[in-house]
């Protein structure tokens, strides 16, 4: 339980491996554990565009969204900027949410997978089979299209 100056008091889940007790009874002092630093370098992997899901615990569910920017941390806002699918925006510190990356559809593509291409000039589609992939690149997936006329190309 915690007493607040107040009055008011309140029930506290504080995990014994998360705080220590200070040299002063009344205080806690945060240390870093390792799950903290480990949460920390995946959220450091994170890149703009990235697709993640943020957990809202009063509504128990998931909520799908768009990591948009990111910047030094703000006493009044979080430093992560999210774009939630239902056109929500929220500034957020994902070190203090649950949070799981969704994984891009190109991620999940191997050598052999069928594709199909979509050609903004044409508004048209053109299949194609993935022949290379090279994650170090920007456009890591070669493929080759269907159509001989097309040729190959590197596409993300």
């Amino acid at each position: 339980w915690i007493w607040y100056d107040d009055g008011d008091e309140g029930e506290m889940n504080i995990k014994e491996d998360k705080w220590r007790r200070s040299l002063h009874p009344d205080k806690f002092i945060r240390e870093n554990t390792t799950r903290d630093e480990k949460k920390q370098a995946h959220i450091d992997k994170l890149e703009l565009g990235s697709r993640i899901a943020v957990y809202f615990p009063h509504e128990k569910e998931y909520y799908s969204g768009t990591l948009t920017k990111k910047r030094e941390v703000s006493a009044q806002n979080g430093p992560h900027r999210i774009k939630y699918d239902d056109g929500d925006k929220e500034w957020t510190d994902l070190r203090k949410r649950k949070f799981k990356l969704i994984a891009k559809k190109a991620d999940l593509l191997e050598v052999g997978s069928r594709v199909a291409v979509y050609d903004e000039k044409r508004k048209k589609n053109y299949h194609a089979t993935v022949i290379k992939i090279k994650p170090e690149r920007a456009r890591r997936h070669k493929v080759k299209y269907d159509k001989e006329s097309r040729g190959k190309e590197w596409l993300n």
